[in-house]
């Protein structure tokens, strides 16, 4: 775990103080009903400001410092968005509570209150997927001696990680929540389900990330202008913070994230092609859903290539 462990101090203390600042710029923010446009320097302030503050540091931590900021920058760029689209405003603990204690991004859920009665199958599901992922990565740096596979550390460390946080942590967050009166919901929802990469980017995977784009690029971009443009803008703005995330944090395999959000934009336009023509790919959801796990998995190299495998993934195991 050393990829995880600053050199110093300095360089966590320094990510703090920058998440403090994010927190009381996007609530002052808010509360003045600014635009997104005072959001959007935030971004690439809190990015350049992380990079410099861990540029000498293990590749795990750098990603983490580069991902926390920018996080939280992007909950001040959606908040505000939002407020201007639905006219509501967050208080301070909405506002700590989404930002800090919520991964997903869609800041509306804070400002309406639900009975305070939870799914408990959110609770047992989340349980039952935390304990599962962390088995997976527990039989991963168990077997790495017997073993020294990359392969293997790689297929149980991947989903290991995805099921801890994602399923695990998500749902119980989400579980958390609805205890309080917040109408959170799972963030991923069975994604091998999935009939279409419509499906499972819309529907399914990781809809915070979903969320976000909606808010803060989609819908902006959709007003003026037209569906294809606003849908392959999304695709490019995943790409590139997926490559601050995994490629910037590594300093090493540029290009390689957006290109595969790229080609995912692609196929799916090709999907709603399919779609106008009266053949959509789902119509047999056998063949779509062998279509999607095979569009998500051939790729997938670009997105999770060697060096972020190496500095940041297999080191967990190891």
């Amino acid at each position: 775990m050393s990829a995880y462990w600053p050199h110093s101090l300095a360089a966590p203390a320094g990510i703090i103080i920058l998440l403090l600042a994010l927190l009381f710029s996007g609530y002052l923010l808010a509360r003045q009903r600014k635009s997104a446009v005072w959001g959007w320097p935030l971004v690439g302030l809190s990015v350049v400001i992380a990079h410099l503050l861990s540029l000498n540091e293990p590749a795990g931590f750098r990603m983490l410092a580069l991902c926390g900021p920018l996080l939280y920058a992007m909950k001040i760029v959606v908040l505000l968005t939002s407020q201007r689209q639905h006219d509501y405003r967050l208080g301070l603990k909405q506002w700590l509570g989404f930002a800090v204690l919520w991964p997903g991004m869609n800041p509306l859920l804070f400002a309406e209150t639900i009975p305070a009665a939870a799914d408990r199958d959110l609770l047992r599901r989340g349980c039952f997927e935390l304990i599962l992922g962390l088995v997976f990565i527990l039989l991963a740096h168990w077997l790495w001696p017997l073993t020294q596979s990359k392969i293997l550390l790689t297929v149980l460390l991947l989903p290991g990680l995805s099921l801890t946080v994602h399923f695990g942590l998500f749902n119980l967050a989400a579980y958390f929540w609805q205890r309080q009166g917040v109408a959170c919901q799972t963030l991923f929802r069975a994604p091998l389900l999935a009939t279409s990469l419509t499906d499972f980017w819309g529907q399914r995977w990781n809809l915070a990330f979903s969320e976000m784009t909606r808010i803060a690029i989609y819908q902006p971009l959709n007003q003026g202008g037209s569906k294809a443009i606003a849908a392959w803008a999304a695709f490019a703005f995943s790409g590139v913070l997926h490559e601050l995330a995994i490629s910037f944090a590594v300093q090493a395999a540029y290009g390689l994230p957006l290109l595969y959000f790229l080609i995912h934009g692609l196929l799916m336009a090709i999907e709603r092609q399919l779609y106008r023509q009266g053949r959509p790919i789902d119509k047999n959801p056998l063949v779509g859903r062998c279509w999607t796990i095979l569009c998500l998995v051939i790729p997938v190299p670009l997105l999770f290539h060697l060096p972020f495998l190496s500095k940041v993934v297999w080191p967990i195991g190891q």
